[in-house]
């Protein structure tokens, strides 16, 4: 069976390889961004994880001509008002470290008695025409007051999933895959991704017939 191209858009190798475990089988070949040269930066202005999500797949589809997916993620944590929230991946401004960003969330709580705190995930898988499917998972947690574990990355190390008893930087990738936020949202899009690749199919088939058609038309 002849497979599917599918971009990540992302060149972060902690969330490449968490979404290609969950895709194992499949007859998809799965690239990210540190695959191909330089493209420009998709501006991640959007006010919400899903118009985030929704902006970096479509936007990396048309620059790359292939089906991409996006993942746009985060904490929100409740003492905060919802904060980092959208902005987590640059909490402590642009280009700022996992350890910038993690500071400054716990000089932000210092004080706080109220530590819950959740993880969210939007994915987004776009063709290079625009329309996309969309899915979405929370994970429920606490945000400890120093870190625990050096595996994972971003925020993972300072929060606490009490069902596990673990922080998400003490978990093995399979086992935060079980659990997490970005986990659930994988898991809902492996159990539909036969119907998936059967939209792509039709999709890729449709923009493929409107090429031909407006070549057609300019020689004509």
């Amino acid at each position: 069976m002849r497979k599917t191209m599918l971009v990540l858009a992302t060149r972060n190798s902690g969330k490449s390889r968490e979404i290609r475990s969950f895709l194992e089988g499949f007859p998809v070949e799965i690239l990210d961004l540190n695959d191909f040269g330089p493209i420009p930066e998709v501006v991640e202005d959007g006010a919400t994880f899903e118009e985030n999500a929704y902006k970096k797949a479509q936007f990396t589809a048309r620059i790359l001509g292939f089906p991409a997916l996006a993942d746009d993620s985060g904490l929100e944590v409740e003492a905060l008002n919802g904060a980092p929230g959208a902005h987590s991946a640059r909490y402590a401004g642009p280009g700022a470290t996992d350890d910038a960003n993690n500071g400054k969330l716990l000089d932000n709580l210092r004080g706080h008695g109220n530590r819950k705190a959740r993880f969210c995930c939007i994915l987004s898988l776009a063709v290079p025409s625009g329309p996309a499917l969309t899915y979405e998972a929370y994970c429920e947690g606490s945000i400890l007051d120093h870190p625990r574990g050096t595996n994972g990355f971003g925020y993972d190390p300072l929060f606490y999933h009490e069902p596990t008893g673990k922080t998400f930087g003490e978990m093995t990738l399979e086992e935060k895959s079980r659990v997490s936020h970005r986990g659930k949202a994988l898991g809902e899009l492996k159990r539909e991704f036969d119907k998936v690749l059967k939209w792509l199919e039709l999709r890729l088939a449709e923009e493929d017939a409107a090429r031909r058609h407006e070549c057609h038309d300019s020689k004509a």
